[in-house]
């Protein structure tokens, strides 16, 4: 199997690649909604609180 196609320059035309994030999406959905779900009280939703649920996606993709 080929992971690269290239042309007569040695340009990438086509690539098959599996990259962290593809592997970790289960797990990043979950670790986002755990931390809204603790985060997120009555609806109130600000930056602050943005950015600490972004960390949990962080944590696996940096």
């Amino acid at each position: 199997m080929r992971y690269y196609t290239t042309d007569e320059n040695g340009l990438i035309e086509k690539a098959n690649m599996i990259v962290g994030t593809t592997h970790n999406l289960a797990p990043i959905a979950m670790s986002v909604e755990q931390s809204a779900k603790m985060l997120i009280k009555d609806g109130h939703v600000d930056e602050t609180i943005l950015n600490k649920v972004e960390m949990s996606v962080r944590a696996y993709d940096p």
